[in-house]
């Protein structure tokens, strides 16, 4: 009986006197735990990017980047587009692809 006692201790409300603070604490604590898990879900994905450029060289590009919470085609786009304008330097870029490898 005493350790029902004690775990009722652990658990208890601390300093929350009024039942109106128990709300926005409450909240808080799950927006934070929601935040994490939603970081934790994180998928890595490792990119190749290819951009022919007007000159007709090829530019290549690798990227290792963490798609938050995401697929990694629903950051295909904006990797494109980071490829792109890395690889536009000097030349202008014609056509640029990104695939991906889920790690």
């Amino acid at each position: 009986m005493s350790w029902l006692l004690a775990f009722a201790l652990l658990t208890g409300t601390g300093d929350l006197t009024a039942a109106g603070e128990a709300g926005p604490r409450f909240a808080r604590t799950c927006e934070e735990q929601s935040w994490r898990t939603y970081a934790e879900r994180a998928v890595k994905c490792r990119w190749e990017c290819v951009c022919f450029r007007v000159n007709g060289y090829r530019c290549r590009r690798y990227y290792t980047e963490t798609c938050a919470g995401r697929a990694c085609w629903q950051c295909q786009s904006q990797l494109t587009e980071r490829a792109r304008k890395s690889c536009s330097i000097g030349s202008p870029v014609k056509t640029c692809w990104c695939k991906f490898n889920k790690l």
